[in-house]
């Protein structure tokens, strides 16, 4: 009997659909990925992954090394898993393999490659995590934070031009990105660091291109400038430089600049260009508090989705003080340890990791017991009033200050200061240290206080 249209239909229509190729597969399941990893992880685990084919009917999976391997492998294979099966449409066996990208091959993408250059009618290239709501503000950073945001919603209309400065890794560059990443959109901008704009000049000076040098940089509404410490020493290039700011200042074109010292203490610049930085508003940045080191790293633990206990980032925050970089890659390092050990991560763990990259804390930890003591000494209250029920103003007001230095300098825990203080709940201790770190801002006789205090601990 011979076979009907409906009969080759209804066959058609049960015959599988073909799989894609290798290449394919992994591409849509790296546009799966991106959606639910956070941006930095995707950044250093799957952007150099790369699909190898079929074998077996496993897909191979290309990685540039065992440490990226053991990571996926411990952190993401459920992931890794679902969406494949979500975009195969049944489950897939993968496999990850140590191997390079071949020579003249790109790693699989899932979104297209971005410019490779910033241009005045180009976005310029950012890091994606280095944007305002990323930036974790602390009482080291509120001005410079509150100056950039300022000038990003409003270029040239309040602060032209504006020059951070501070020690290397405090945030000055998550600035001036993030910045960029605002006016970007809108308007012709332009982030570029010291070294590359020298860089530049110096390839324009010898291919005769001076005019489309100047094209690019003077014709921008933002101009911003990372390091500009490392500008050429070269008399021409500081030249050019100065004759670029004039021209973008007169137009009322916005101006961001970072240093690691104030102008002033930039000996290698002009004159002439020092006192330019110095027309509009210069603001610093200094090491974080404790508080801002501990909001700093929960904030990269969520970022990342990293489950670490309080007791472990607080022991981050004390071995590493002076620099945010350090004290993410300190949380890196902790978070590699714990997946290539499959361990939970612990105090211990943590501890393990540290030593190996940080010396102990600069001054020994005081006890509880030696900061209760000298708040009393310097306040002149009772210890026993500290831990009691008493609310007079003068005994609470101490109480806040034992909350804050318990905190800061003694490494203990809000659940720890509440037991030491009489029982009190977190709730309780949290509101003072935040009373006490807010009327460090604006209060001289708070800081006269704390530093009393300070220097009666260090004499015991």
């Amino acid at each position: 009997m011979a076979a009907t249209p409906g009969d080759a239909s209804d066959r058609a229509a049960q015959r599988p659909a073909p799989t894609p190729a290798p290449s394919e597969i992994w591409r849509r399941v790296l546009a799966r990925l991106r959606r639910v990893v956070p941006g930095p992880s995707y950044d250093t685990w799957f952007a150099t992954t790369h699909a190898i084919g079929m074998q077996g009917g496993v897909l191979q999976i290309g990685v540039v090394s065992d440490f990226v391997r053991e990571a996926l492998t411990a952190q993401y294979y459920p992931a890794i898993s679902e969406a494949l099966t979500s975009v195969v449409g049944r489950r897939l066996e993968f496999e990850l393999v140590v191997r390079q990208v071949s020579e003249g091959a790109a790693p699989a993408q899932a979104m297209p490659a971005g410019p490779t250059a910033a241009t005045p009618h180009t976005r310029p290239v950012l890091a994606k995590h280095y944007t305002f709501e990323t930036f974790v503000v602390g009482r080291s950073n509120r001005l410079a934070h509150a100056a950039a945001v300022a000038v990003a919603e409003q270029p040239s209309q309040t602060y032209n031009p504006l020059f951070i400065y501070g020690g290397v890794g405090l945030g000055k560059t998550h600035l001036l990105q993030a910045i960029a990443r605002v006016t970007g959109p809108r308007l012709r901008t332009i982030y570029v660091s010291a070294e590359t704009y020298t860089n530049e000049f110096v390839t324009a000076l010898r291919e005769h291109s001076m005019e489309q040098f100047r094209e690019k940089y003077r014709s921008v509404d933002v101009l911003l400038i990372d390091d500009i410490q490392f500008i050429s020493r070269g008399e021409q290039t500081q030249e050019e430089f100065f004759h670029t700011f004039d021209a973008l200042y007169t137009r009322n074109k916005q101006i961001v600049i970072n240093s690691d010292v104030s102008p002033k203490l930039l000996s290698l610049l002009e004159e002439r260009l020092r006192s330019r930085f110095e027309w509009g508003l210069i603001v610093d940045i200094a090491p974080p508090d404790v508080e801002t080191r501990l909001a700093i790293l929960r904030s990269k633990a969520d970022r990342d989705g990293l489950r670490a206990p309080e007791e472990v980032l607080l022991l981050i925050a004390h071995r590493v003080q002076d620099n945010i970089r350090q004290l993410e890659g300190a949380l890196n390092r902790i978070a590699a340890l714990s997946r290539l050990q499959r361990q939970p991560i612990t105090r211990e763990l943590a501890a393990e990791a540290l030593n190996a990259i940080t010396s102990t804390p600069r001054t020994a930890v005081p006890m509880p017991s030696v900061i209760l003591d000298a708040v009393a000494q310097v306040m002149n209250v009772p210890v026993e009033a500290l831990t009691s029920k008493r609310r007079e103003k003068q005994v609470a007001y101490a109480r806040h200050l034992a909350m804050y230095l318990l905190r800061d300098i003694a490494q203990q825990s809000y659940a720890q200061i509440g037991r030491i203080l009489g029982g009190r709940d977190h709730t309780t201790v949290l509101h003072g240290f935040r009373r006490i770190d807010e009327l460090l801002e604006t209060d001289p006789d708070v800081r006269r206080d704390l530093t009393e205090i300070r220097a009666a601990i260090a004499a015991r």
